[in-house]
């Protein structure tokens, strides 16, 4: 895999990365991964489920945490 694809995954999962924790919300997420390239509707979709259910895992988890 080149470089330069490589450095585009790795923004990607860290866009998902910090959604799923709450550091940044829809719309900054919504604008790292169309900035990575990511454009089309159905793309779009399945990261923003991918990130959703990375999101509510986290919370799920901390939420276990103080139990």
């Amino acid at each position: 895999m080149g470089r330069y694809k490589q450095e585009i995954l790795d923004q990607l999962a860290q866009a998902e990365f910090d959604y799923a924790e709450c550091k940044i919300d829809k719309q900054e997420f919504l604008a790292k991964i169309t900035a990575c390239g990511v454009s089309l509707p159905q793309d779009i979709q399945e990261h923003m489920d991918n990130a959703e259910e990375a999101r509510y895992e986290y919370k799920v988890s901390k939420h276990e945490d103080k139990f």
